[in-house]
């Protein structure tokens, strides 16, 4: 149910928060992501398992679905919204049992009511700031509970957990669940009200969402280690997350070189040149 075209993927996400691209991992290809996916998640499962699997800082662990992070759709809606100069935020894995059920309405980061570094409510910016993508690794429907959106959300300037006198729990009129076949990635703008649907199907319902974000989102408040995050955990009481987590040259290397740039401020111990070198080299 994709866009046929780069101008109408930006199009849609610009005015309706959303669009779904085909095949950005190519049909043959999806189940060794799938597989890696489903593999790591069951890798770090508890005892006490309700029926998710959400795996933090995915590239960290495996870098099998890295060659289509560059995809020419992808890029050029980001790009369209931030400029030239976007990188990666985050990336993570997901899985839900049969039966796990449809959780809450949500914006993503910043926009989640959820922590302590976001942007406060009324969102009065036109210019986006944050585009999710979850990939489909399995179907994703009514039946398998795929993703739940509200088009035009984007635009309400609050999170459903606001003031909006909406129940995050409750369904919404306007309400849509795209059908996406495994390869397909739903873009939507990281304000978009959305959800996860109940699974009734028998299967494991597999996807990723990575996060594209212009050059100056600052991102450095989320990372565990740096001074803003720790400051964090310390007023939430040792309440830590792990969405996004510094990168070691051994992954970057392992990274496609037209994906490096990406990630490229997630690299720790990067060298950083004299003040005598950036005079001479200007």
């Amino acid at each position: 149910m994709g866009v046929t075209t780069l101008d109408d993927a930006i199009r849609r996400v610009r005015f309706e928060g959303w669009c779904a691209l085909d095949a950005v991992i190519p049909p043959d290809q999806v189940a060794s992501v799938r597989d890696e996916v489903v593999r790591i998640g069951e890798a770090q499962r508890p005892e006490k398992w309700d029926g998710r699997d959400h795996i933090d800082a995915l590239i960290n662990k495996t870098q099998v679905f890295a060659p289509y992070v560059t995809d020419h759709r992808l890029l050029g809606v980001a790009e369209a919204l931030f400029g030239p100069h976007v990188r990666i935020s985050m990336t993570h894995g997901h899985t839900q049992a049969p039966g796990y059920t449809r959780n809450n309405w949500h914006g993503d980061w910043p926009f989640s009511l959820a922590q302590d570094s976001i942007i406060k409510a009324p969102y009065t910016q036109r210019q986006p700031v944050h585009v999710t993508t979850l990939w489909a690794l399995t179907d994703f429907n009514a039946e398998t509970g795929g993703t739940v959106i509200v088009p035009g959300s984007h635009t309400a300037g609050n999170s459903p957990g606001g003031d909006l006198d909406y129940d995050q729990y409750q369904p919404i009129a306007s309400e849509r669940q795209p059908e996406m076949r495994p390869g397909d990635v739903l873009v939507i703008d990281s304000r978009m009200w959305h959800t996860n649907g109940t699974n009734h199907s028998d299967e494991l319902r597999v996807s990723m969402a990575v996060r594209y974000a212009p050059w100056w989102l600052n991102v450095l408040s989320i990372v565990p280690g740096l001074a803003e995050y720790e400051e964090t955990v310390r007023r939430r009481d040792g309440l830590r997350a792990h969405d996004v987590m510094g990168m070691s040259q051994e992954v970057f290397d392992a990274l496609p070189a037209q994906a490096q740039r990406l990630f490229q401020h997630m690299l720790v111990g990067q060298r950083v040149p004299s003040a005598e070198e950036v005079l001479d080299d200007a």
